[in-house]
């Protein structure tokens, strides 16, 4: 753990939502981060990578290049999962409008924020962050204006591993 970062990491987060913040440095830390061949980041969990193992900013570039580009439509998009580190990162540089990121996950979380800089992603102005139901409900409640439903993404990996969240978010 490199401590400068976890603070660094918490301080960042208490900007945007201070109860996640301490929930995060209250939680047990889990899950494996590594770096692959190329240097990249991979994070395994529950048994599963949560990008592919052999090319995760691959993955995550084509995965957020399938999302429309339509800012102007969107008021709010959901993610499921901050912890797809590379997606994360990619899909604020696509997207301008409010982005919800739901983890369900604060062990996870915690893990990644001891270990790895994640001050591009937090500190983005149009980014906020929700760890539980009521977290969500009114981080969307304050954003999500229009009686349609709001554009909701979640990676193969975070389904399989967190099947509930799906249900939380779908409500």
């Amino acid at each position: 753990m490199n401590s400068n970062i976890f603070q660094k990491n918490c301080d960042l987060f208490s900007t945007k939502n201070s109860e996640l913040s301490k929930a995060i440095e209250n939680a047990s830390a889990s899950g494996n981060i590594a770096l692959n061949a190329n240097k990249e980041t991979i994070i395994f969990h529950h048994d599963q990578y949560l990008l592919q193992p052999q090319a995760p900013q691959a993955e995550a570039i084509a995965r957020c290049n399938k999302i429309p580009n339509k800012d102007r439509y969107l008021e709010v998009i959901i993610v499921e999962g901050l912890t797809s580190l590379y997606f994360a990162a990619y899909l604020i540089k696509k997207i301008h409008t409010p982005i919800i990121f739901y983890e369900p996950d604060l062990a996870l979380l915690k893990q990644i924020a001891m270990n790895i800089d994640l001050s591009e992603i937090v500190s983005a102005s149009n980014v906020h962050f929700a760890f539980d139901e009521e977290q969500l409900v009114s981080l969307i409640q304050l954003h999500h204006h229009h009686e349609s439903a709001p554009e909701v993404y979640a990676l193969p990996y975070y389904q399989k591993i967190f099947p509930e969240s799906i249900c939380i978010i779908s409500k």
